[in-house]
């Protein structure tokens, strides 16, 4: 029996994706220092948290990865916005490029 492809193991893993990616990307506003576009503070100390006590799982893994991206950027995690348009500009490219990449990533590592 193939587990990885039976329908119930595909949705958990679509349910997985959606829930990791909402969890390292949908912070715009309330997670930014606007002035600087860096994670603020509270916001990484949380991730570090959440790797450090999830260290030996596959989720805590990817966070402790994101935090190695957002790190090489000095935790700036925006392009400044355009003015007249928006504050917060496009996504660092090293970071949207995580983000793309945990489908594929996950789907490689993980089962189902």
């Amino acid at each position: 029996v193939n587990y990885r492809s039976s329908p119930r193991a595909v949705k958990l893993r679509t349910l997985y994706i959606d829930y990791l990616k909402t969890y390292l990307s949908d912070y715009r506003y309330d997670a930014i220092d606007e002035a600087t576009m860096k994670l603020l503070p509270a916001v990484t100390e949380e991730y570090q948290n959440f790797a450090k006590k999830y260290e030996a799982t596959k989720t805590g893994q990817i966070v402790k990865d994101y935090l190695s991206e957002v790190a090489k950027n000095k935790d700036v995690v925006f392009e400044p916005g355009k003015p007249g348009e928006s504050i917060i500009g496009e996504r660092k490219p090293n970071l949207s490029q995580f983000l793309n990449g945990l489908e594929v990533r996950i789907a490689h590592t993980m089962n189902p």
